[in-house]
């Protein structure tokens, strides 16, 4: 069943599951970061990353860029 939803995904939205997944997820800790109330620790902690440094290395992976430097922009 799950081959088949990926296939479906992809041929219908042009875009693997997991990558719309992922662009979702960091789409949404961008929007974490520009309100500017949460810091870093609580916004891994509310996305499920195992601590900040996972987090970031998440972050860096898909924006070429670490949190920090982020929340400064």
């Amino acid at each position: 069943a799950q081959t088949y939803f990926s296939s479906y995904f992809k041929r219908t939205f042009s875009i693997s599951y997991r990558d719309y997944i992922h662009n979702l997820r960091t789409t949404l800790i961008e929007k974490r970061f520009q309100n500017n109330q949460l810091s870093i620790k609580q916004v891994a902690h509310e996305f499920g990353f195992t601590d900040e440094s996972h987090l970031s290395h998440y972050f860096r992976k898909r924006k070429n860029m670490n949190p920090t430097n982020y929340k400064r922009l």
